[in-house]
């Protein structure tokens, strides 16, 4: 029924947002100011988010929650040429979270709603060259990745990465991606590395067909003796992850474009007890060897304006660094940091794309731990402007 309440605010909003159009005509022209080699943009989002449903570890309910947020982000890039570019983006979210630009503006049971903070999460310089590209700063994730579950898209990392990409024949290309970082605790501070390598294979097979396979060694090192290691959930900064992430996706037409993917994550770290004596009641029942996971997914554009996707997950507990992986399938952890992991579910998702600058997402997500009884069910309605 929750659920179908936000369905019902979705079908609200494309109307609302037709007639939105109109008074955002003047403000697309203006999404890219580009002068002298600056340019700026800009994107918002409007959110509603109800979570209802949801068990604790020990079984006990949670309180269902119905809430409004909101994102906010202007980024701003200089490129004198075509070899180098300098970039900065400020953005909305807790100060003290790396994972989440939201802010919260209304609770409708009550709840706190959290700071409201706007801090710069990338400042970069890029040179670019043929085939090649190298930065150095905060700025994005470099690897090749289809969705957020091992990384989001809103951690962005302090450091320096380089990839090579070339052509195979007249069909393939192959990408090298590599990088190595400090990693964020919330937006200000910084605790241990993440050194990483990838290589991406994609073949165009004909005109309606595109395989991509890649595969990513990530090596999280824990700087135990650095104060802000401990204040990452589930002890994550203060304990080793090896990683190893294997991708595929495939691109087609079966009277509809549809896309297809599938993620397998193995974490190499042996773990002793000690290891696991920081981990949270989210992860009760989770051993050493709980290192692995998967997640796949469908979606097909079934209209000109119209895409539906599902996704399923099983990530265990241990598979990576939750701390940086996905917060939008759960509800657990803190109001600054999701726990990311031990978790296995489904997420469907339906979006309209309004115009070429603004679109409507409505995603429902039902998921339950791998070890305990903690469950719960997710809905959220976004509506997406760029300028």
């Amino acid at each position: 029924m929750q659920f179908l309440k936000v369905g019902v605010m979705g079908a609200l909003a494309v109307s609302i947002s037709s007639l939105m159009i109109d008074t955002t005509t003047n403000m697309a022209r203006a999404d890219m100011i580009s002068v002298d080699g600056f340019s700026m943009s800009a994107d918002f989002r409007a959110r509603l988010e109800n979570d209802w449903d949801s068990q604790k570890s020990d079984g006990s309910s949670r309180d269902d929650r119905l809430r409004a947020r909101i994102r906010a982000r202007v980024a701003i890039k200089y490129q004198p040429d075509d070899t180098y570019e300098f970039g900065i983006r400020l953005r909305s979210g807790a100060e003290n979270s790396h994972q989440s630009p939201h802010i919260t503006v209304f609770d409708f049971d009550d709840n706190n709603t959290g700071d409201a903070d706007f801090n710069f999460d990338k400042y970069y310089m890029k040179i670019k060259g043929s085939g090649f590209t190298a930065w150095a700063g905060r700025n994005s994730h470099p690897f090749w990745k289809q969705d957020e579950f091992f990384w989001d898209d809103d951690v962005t990392p302090l450091g320096a990465a380089v990839s090579y990409s070339t052509k195979v024949g007249s069909a393939s290309n192959i990408s090298i991606n590599t990088g190595a970082f400090s990693m964020p605790v919330g937006m200000r501070d910084s605790t241990g590395s993440l050194v990483g390598g990838q290589g991406v294979y994609s073949v165009k097979v004909n005109d309606s067909t595109k395989l991509t396979f890649a595969a990513g060694y990530f090596v999280f090192d824990a700087d135990m003796d650095d104060p802000e290691a401990g204040t990452l959930r589930n002890g994550n900064g203060l304990r080793d992850y090896e990683t190893l992430v294997l991708n595929g996706q495939a691109k087609f037409n079966a009277g509809i474009p549809i896309t297809i993917g599938a993620n397998y994550y193995d974490n190499g770290e042996n773990y002793t007890a000690a290891d696991l004596a920081t981990l949270s009641s989210h992860m009760t029942g989770v051993t050493a060897s709980d290192t692995t996971g998967y997640a796949a997914f469908i979606k097909a554009n079934v209209a000109k304006d119209w895409q539906v996707a599902y996704y399923y997950a099983d990530i265990d507990g241990l598979a990576f660094n939750g701390s940086y992986g996905q917060d939008d399938w759960v509800r657990w952890g803190s109001s600054t940091e999701a726990e990311s992991t031990n978790m296995k579910g489904h997420e469907f998702r339906v979006k309209y794309s309004i115009d070429g600058k603004s679109n409507l997402v409505l995603r429902g997500y039902f998921v339950e731990s791998v070890t305990n009884q903690q469950d719960g069910n997710r809905a959220r309605l976004d509506y997406n402007r760029k300028f």
